[in-house]
């Protein structure tokens, strides 16, 4: 691909991903005003739980059959057939184990016997959020990227015409229904970016059930090395969320012993978590789009032994994601109270984003440094490097809040990022070191 159509490519692909956010955004805010405050806070309750389900249920497909299928084309159909595999396993025993434990997870663990209308509604989720994970994965791996990045759109388009449709119909519900409802639009979602994915791709789907049936046996072979790059990013994944499960304990305790009363310290928590960091995170769909372009186009050059080719089309994306960062840091800071007043209809939080927006510059580089690690099968590296920086941003928060305050945490979190990056760039170089793998002539 020529360098001008490539720039387009990137450009229409951040384009898709932007517009998937704008109706993300708007799905939102209709899902809040039409299920009001009450419904939204019990599905709040029952949303870290759901989002475990989650990431359990597609267990990083994704980016372990993109990552196989982009440096062995040729096996791109029993590559699919082994994520099939997992993903069938997979979902049968997370939809038995979350139905019989419902009650206790609802009573016991969140304490709140309303949530297991969430609970039970969250079971539709496991195999839709895996299928879709596994043929995501499949079109990643194929190059296919403007038709993954348009499918978010009709997910997203999906939850929004289930919002419009039902929760507007049956918004005099009692308030777990209603809360349960918001658990459906992710589903409804979930079904039009499967849709859409099978009918408007390339692929030809009279002859997949027969492959299926001549190719399972031998499909087996693929599982493994599936595995040995989704479990780690899984496990990446599964110490970050225990880690912010942590930031808001860790901080109460420490604010709490320097004199600040709960309802201070829980207004500033509010302000900071709810307001500053969905908008900072708002934009890292750029990341992700260009680690999704990443995978496929730097695995083909892994393939072909191209290192140098593919270390330089890191070092490019890399620059591209850092000066995009940059672009958006000054957007927040001139018209930062604009978009604050414009989203939550108040212009708290603009100091701090004020002082965040230009360090959180570092964040937009490490999507592709992790994709490349995917590429070089250094997952287990990539979950030591989480696993560590984790620890240290839990460390370092003790310090930082007791001096910055709720600004402490960002600061612990900016770091943590540093230190991530960091040890991925090292464990990458020291790769092609100990591989004795030439990227300077």
């Amino acid at each position: 691909m020529k360098k001008k159509n490539q720039t387009l490519y990137l450009v229409s692909v951040i384009f898709l991903g932007l517009r998937a956010k704008f109706i993300s955004l708007l799905s939102k805010i209709i899902m809040n005003r039409e299920l009001g405050v009450e419904a939204m806070g019990l599905f709040s309750l029952v949303n870290p739980f759901i989002v475990l389900l989650i990431s359990l249920s597609n267990l990083s497909l994704p980016s372990a059959i993109a990552t196989l299928i982009s440096k062995n084309p040729k096996k791109d159909k029993l590559i699919l057939i082994s994520g099939f595999s997992i993903f069938t396993i997979l979902s049968i025993g997370l939809m038995l184990l979350t139905f019989l434990c419902d009650n206790l997870i609802a009573t016991s663990i969140l304490k709140n016997k309303d949530a297991i209308y969430c609970i039970r509604a969250s079971l539709i989720m496991i195999p839709l959020t895996g299928l879709s994970a596994i043929i995501k994965g499949y079109f990643l791996g194929k190059g296919e990227i403007s038709l993954t990045s348009s499918s978010q759109t009709y997910e997203e388009a999906g939850r929004l015409l289930f919002i419009i449709l039902i929760v507007m119909i049956y918004k005099n519900s009692i308030i777990p229904i209603k809360a349960s409802f918001a658990v459906y639009s992710l589903a409804f979602g979930e079904i039009f970016q499967i849709s859409y994915m099978v009918f408007f791709s390339s692929i030809n789907k009279q002859n997949i059930i027969p492959f299926f049936k001549r190719h399972l046996m031998e499909s087996r072979n693929e599982i493994r090395p599936l595995l040995n790059i989704s479990i780690p990013l899984t496990l990446s994944r599964l110490v970050g969320s225990i880690t912010y499960f942590f930031e808001p304990i860790i901080f109460t305790r420490i604010m709490l012993n320097n004199g600040s009363t709960l309802q201070n310290l829980t207004i500033e928590y509010g302000i900071l978590s709810s307001y500053v960091m969905p908008l900072l995170f708002m934009p890292s769909f750029i990341s992700v789009a260009f680690g999704n372009y990443l995978l496929p186009n730097m695995g083909n050059l892994v393939s072909s032994s191209k290192h140098k080719d593919a270390l330089h089309l890191l070092f490019k994306i890399t620059i591209i994601c850092l000066f995009i960062g940059l672009f958006i840091s000054i957007f927040f800071l001139i018209f930062g109270k604009i978009l604050l007043q414009f989203l939550y209809g108040t212009t708290l939080g603009f100091e701090y984003l004020k002082i965040l927006c230009f360090p959180f510059i570092i964040y937009y580089i490490e999507t592709p440094i992790i994709s490349s690690l995917n590429i070089y099968d250094l997952s287990k590296k990539s979950f030591i490097s989480t696993l560590i920086s984790s620890l240290i941003r839990l460390v370092l928060m003790v310090p930082l809040v007791k001096y910055f305050g709720v600004l402490g945490i960002s600061f612990a979190t900016i770091i943590g990022v540093i230190i991530d990056i960091s040890l991925n760039l090292f464990f990458l170089f020291f790769f092609f070191k100990r591989n004795k793998i030439k990227i300077i002539d």
